[in-house]
């Protein structure tokens, strides 16, 4: 069976020892994987694996495997089927869906049954209800039908599914509709809510009207007062409105309640002088009105011009006096004041920054990197503020061309401008190797840290990023070069420079530089200097051994051993930590180890004895 995967694999492989068979163990749940789990891996690209034997073997199916080539295409085992039942999975298939067809079978007769039951069972009331004390009903209703109910002004029936109502607050009866309801209210019920309007008469006049008919009145009553009668029946007549969908009702000065059927009045716009209603979309703005938005933002307009003084005549405010503080007036008199800004003499817009030349770009790299490795990171910072500013970018990748925090302490660095350009420009083998040797030799064997610095930073403004024991650019990298030349062969470096490498290192295990000190010891087994450690940790004795037959360390003698661990003590003594540690590394160089032992023999690094 083959699988074809486009990204990762997402799979989990074992390999089983006794047969040399690798096989699938566990796949992701979005990984084509998940087909082949338990099955034998037989072929990748085409290429069989065969039987995996040695670790060599594993660890080559594993890279070709990882490797970034992608799509990758994978052989596995086809599934093993009994050649005695063939058609086992057939059947199997066919018992499972009978099954499933006789459990649907067997639910939908039960819910017909019970549905049918439920169907053929009286409607059960919700519960009791009650009556409280004051007669009123209460508890959940029962499911009887409605009664018929007929509506006291059309006489038309129903029931209250169909609408009917009981009127409330002066509508006695049932009703069918809001219309019937708004009918039943009679001349009476209109005359009563008029003079709820009028003001309350007082009581002496109240009782004495009493005994006297409307006619009566009017005869008794001089002329004056019967016309002023007359003229507020009318006005209450007028007054009354057409009949409405519902109750309104009436408030001493103040009418609440849906609306009357009464058509709208026509309205004039103020501003534009259209005629309409409020159907029209007309608004009320104060005692005016208007047809639209635009015509009321116009108004409101006119009336903040109208009501802003024209100035004439206005003295403007006097200056603060000596001690006090301007107030809103002075300053705005000072804002209108001021002369009206001119438009700039240049109205075209400045054109875009020019990125700088390539000489000019590497003064600027390696000025940067110079002020990285001193640790001055406010002068990195500005430099690189004005290459941004400049139109330049720059980068740093590490040996597998990936960027991160760990890429810019030593990575390669590559820079690109805003016209297309990049860089720096690319160097060959030997002048990165004759760059870094020469840098090499001035921290390692010259002790010269400042040609060091400048050597290490022009190698990082040219694209050249190190590790602790290659090199790499952005096109090619390569092994740190050894600062003994090609030797001839069978003869290796020479006895000094083994001790100065060895030297280097231990004061690089001093200061924890570890990845600097695997790289010395790198570069001395590449010269062919076979090295041993006897003691432990990293402050052992190392023992060199060349391939023309030279070994070494040679100690001093012994009044030189103790000239160097009486300098070294003095130092101590004195908090010159620095030269101790010189000394001692000096001496591991020689072969020679100190260790500080107390009384019962056990290492004692405060005050010891030495050994």
């Amino acid at each position: 069976m083959d699988l074809i995967f486009h990204g990762p694999l997402g799979m989990e492989l074992s390999l089983n020892k006794s047969t040399g068979v690798a096989r699938v163990k566990a796949a992701e749940q979005d990984s084509p994987a998940q087909l082949v789990v338990g099955r034998a891996l037989t072929a990748i690209e085409g290429v069989p694996v065969g039987e995996i034997r040695d670790k060599k073997s594993w660890l080559a199916v594993v890279a070709m495997l990882q490797a970034p080539e992608r799509p990758l295409s994978l052989t596995f085992e086809a599934p093993a089927v009994s050649p005695e039942e063939p058609v086992q999975p057939v059947q199997r298939a066919r018992a499972e869906l009978d099954a499933l067809a006789a459990s649907a079978k067997a639910a939908a007769e039960q819910a017909e049954a019970e549905a049918t039951a439920v169907a053929s069972a009286p409607a059960p009331a919700r519960g009791r209800q009650a009556v409280n004390r004051a007669g009123v009903r209460f508890g959940p209703r029962s499911r009887s039908p409605s009664p018929e109910l007929t509506c006291s002004q059309c006489g038309s029936r129903g029931s209250r599914a169909d609408g009917f109502f009981n009127g409330t607050h002066g509508y006695r009866g049932l009703f069918c509709s809001e219309d019937c309801k708004a009918k039943s209210l009679g001349r009476s019920d209109l005359e009563r809510a008029s003079t709820r309007r009028a003001p309350a008469a007082s009581s002496s006049r109240r009782r004495r009207s009493r005994s006297r008919s409307p006619r009566r009145r009017r005869e008794s009553s001089p002329p004056g007062r019967v016309v002023a009668a007359e003229k507020a029946e009318a006005t209450a007549a007028e007054s009354v409105p057409a009949p409405t969908r519902g109750r309104q009702a009436f408030k001493p000065g103040v009418r609440f309640g849906p609306r009357s059927r009464s058509p709208s009045p026509e309205l004039t716009c103020a501003q534009c002088g259209r005629t309409g209603t409020r159907v029209d979309g007309f608004k009320s703005m104060g005692t005016r009105a208007v047809c639209s938005e635009a015509c009321k933002a116009a108004c409101k307009a006119e009336s903040v011009a109208r009501s802003k003084p024209s100035g004439r005549g206005l003295r403007p405010p006097s200056p603060p006096g000596l001690g006090e503080r301007p107030t809103r007036r002075h300053l705005v008199a000072a804002a209108e004041a001021a002369p009206a800004p001119q438009p700039p003499v240049e109205s075209e817009p400045a054109g875009a920054p020019r990125p700088p030349s390539d000489a000019e770009i590497y003064d600027m790299v390696l000025a940067r990197e110079k002020a990285r490795i001193v640790k001055d990171y406010a002068a990195a910072d500005r430099l690189r503020a004005e290459m941004a500013t400049a139109g330049l970018s720059v980068v740093y990748r590490d040996e597998t061309g990936r960027e991160g925090r760990e890429a810019k302490k030593c990575g390669a660095l590559t820079w690109s401008t805003v016209d297309g350009r990049t860089g720096p420009p690319a160097l060959s083998t030997a002048e990165i190797e004759s760059r870094l040797r020469a840098w090499l030799h001035a921290r390692d064997v010259d002790q010269n840290p400042s040609r060091a610095t400048d050597l290490l930073a022009d190698c990082k403004a040219r694209g050249i990023g190190t590790s602790a024991s290659i090199w790499f650019t952005a096109q090619a990298s390569g092994p740190l070069p050894s600062l003994v030349r090609e030797a001839s062969v069978g003869r290796g470096p020479s006895d000094e420079y083994i001790r100065e490498r060895l030297f280097a290192r231990f004061q690089a295990i001093q200061v924890r530089d570890l990845n600097r000190a695997d790289g010395i010891l790198d570069e001395l087994q590449r010269a062919g200097v076979r090295i041993e450690f006897v003691g432990e940790g990293y402050s052992r004795v190392a023992t060199w051994r060349t391939p023309d037959g030279r070994s070494g360390p040679r100690p001093p003698d012994d009044g030189t051993i103790f000239d160097m661990v009486l300098q070294r003590e003095k130092a101590r003594i004195h908090s010159d930590f620095r030269t101790g540690d010189r000394i001692a590394c000096e001496l591991n160089a020689s072969g020679v180890f100190i260790e500080n032992r107390d009384a019962a023999g056990r290492q004692d690094l405060s005050g010891g004895a030495h050994t």
